[in-house]
């Protein structure tokens, strides 16, 4: 009888041995390393007490390749401004230009003088005054609408100048980001009307000791509407930035902690301007006078709630268009620019509904997604960059979306505006010390604790595949979580 038992265990042994066999066969070979790299992956004690969420799709035959807690919603990051461009793309077109609107009202006497305002209104052009195309150069700008003033027969304003930020709600940065992030330049929100990216530059001059204070050389560009307290003091030598920025954007206070190293006759951090709206007029009042226009000097703002004279005839003189948005999303994608990703948010949403707003760009946007079928238990979406902690998104949401997006007119542009691992962007630095080429265009995530990653890989075979890595919650360097993904990644584009 043991004897028959013994035998029976054997017999059922070799069975199960055998279906294991075949399952692990039934994995491609190709494919196989993808599936163990996963699976280290899952067992690194790195990650025993992270939170992370997995998907490799073909976004052909929207076959899954590997996954692991795909469904789960995670923090994303920067990734989110993959979403955000792309839903622009479809909704906006890669050709929209925000546009920046000129007027006066008043009476326009004989002698060339204007009894009345020069009103600046703006729809969220965040390239004003940018560096990154000839032309935004902020000096051409201001020529130019000195030009058509004079065009006009205006020599002399007796008004103010008015910026007129209705268009988007008073919200210049999101409610949900963290206090910390806010003054800090990567932090800078957008405006109805913004000026140089609205970010600022600050030349400390550190004192000869450690622990002196550090004197504020000048700001660029010039702040006159904004009250600095300085409590920067000087660190160490070769101690590098350690600034931080608290700033009001309701007020215009900002407060600088922190320190400057020694070693440094000038040291520069930048900042992010509060109410850039301001910040654009008194400029613009600055050039006007330079180039021959007289102006008495007032500055005036007109906000969403603001009460209008609607007695008063406005008459149109001039428009200034953006570059591109094809042009605009190259820069935000591949430089992970916030306040770029924060006005086409907040445009997706005036376009709609008249008012740029973060409720009413996470609105369109989650109504979009919705009408192309998409699984909305997979996201929450506060912003357009990915700076909210209150972002959620999953692996599976992210490749769904990514192969929706190969399905549209613009995706060609749209994988076009994503980094280059190891040649672009924010993956320029991916696969450094790796020989083989890989072909991924993706668009990365970092934060405190936060990691991501998601996009598309051609693999070896030539096929396009979607993929999604997100991890949170991690306690070890950044840095290490990085290598980790990479060499996941580096298994996505060798697979078959």
């Amino acid at each position: 009888m043991k004897k028959r038992i013994s035998l029976l265990c054997v017999f059922c042994f070799i069975i199960v041995f055998h279906i294991l066999g075949q399952q692990n066969e039934s994995i491609p070979v190709g494919r196989r390393a993808l599936v163990e790299e996963l699976k280290k992956m899952e067992e690194n004690p790195i990650l025993a007490k992270s939170s992370w969420s997995v998907q490799v799709r073909n976004v052909k035959s929207g076959k899954i390749m590997i996954e692991s807690n795909a469904k789960k919603k995670l923090i994303p990051a920067s990734v989110m401004k993959a979403i955000t461009t792309g839903v622009a793309f479809v909704r906006l077109g890669s050709q929209y230009r925000f546009k920046t609107e000129f007027y006066y009202d008043g009476i326009l006497g004989m002698d060339s003088v204007l009894q009345g305002n020069l009103i600046v209104k703006g729809y969220g052009d965040p390239t004003f005054g940018s560096h990154r195309w000839k032309s935004t150069n902020a000096d051409s700008l201001f020529l130019e609408i000195a030009q058509e003033l004079k065009k006009n027969g205006i020599n002399k304003i007796d008004g103010a100048i008015i910026a007129d930020v209705s268009s988007f709600d008073i919200h210049q940065v999101s409610p949900s980001w963290q206090w910390g992030d806010i003054g800090n330049h990567y932090g800078a929100g957008a405006s109805a009307l913004n000026f140089n990216e609205n970010i600022y530059q600050v030349f400390f001059k550190p004192g000869s000791l450690v622990g002196n204070k550090a004197t504020i050389d000048s700001i660029l560009p010039a702040l006159n509407n904004v009250k600095i307290q300085n409590n920067v003091k000087t660190g160490s030598p070769r101690s590098g930035d350690n600034v931080n920025i608290y700033a009001d954007h309701f007020n215009g206070n900002c407060q600088m902690e922190g320190t400057v190293p020694m070693d440094s006759k000038s040291f520069i951090v930048k900042g992010a301007i509060p109410q850039p709206e301001i910040t654009f007029i008194n400029h613009l009042n600055n050039a006007l006078q330079s180039f021959g226009i007289q102006t008495s000097g007032k500055l005036s703002k007109i906000s969403y709630s603001s009460e209008i004279d609607t007695t008063k005839l406005q008459t149109l003189f001039h428009t200034i268009y953006s570059p591109s948005l094809q042009s605009i999303v190259n820069i935000t994608n591949k430089n992970s620019h916030n306040t770029f990703a924060e006005a086409i948010f907040k445009a997706i949403g005036w376009n709609r509904f008249s008012m740029g707003s973060f409720d009413t760009g996470s609105s369109v946007v989650t109504s979009f997604l919705k009408q192309q079928k998409l699984d909305l238990e997979g996201i929450e979406i506060r912003d357009g960059s990915g700076l909210s902690r209150n972002n959620l998104i999953s692996a599976d949401f992210l490749c769904t979306f990514f192969n929706f997006m190969y399905t549209q007119k613009c995706f060609n542009i749209y994988y076009e505006t994503l980094s280059e691992a190891g040649e672009s962007g924010t993956l320029r630095r991916l696969f450094q010390k790796q020989k083989t080429k890989v072909n991924i265009r993706a668009k990365s995530g970092t934060m405190n604790g936060i990691r991501s990653y998601g996009g598309y890989a051609t693999n070896k075979k030539g096929e396009l595949l979607s993929f999604a890595i997100i991890i949170n919650h991690f306690s070890t360097k950044s840095s290490n979580i990085r290598d980790i993904m990479e060499q996941l990644m580096l298994a996505i584009s060798q697979s078959e």
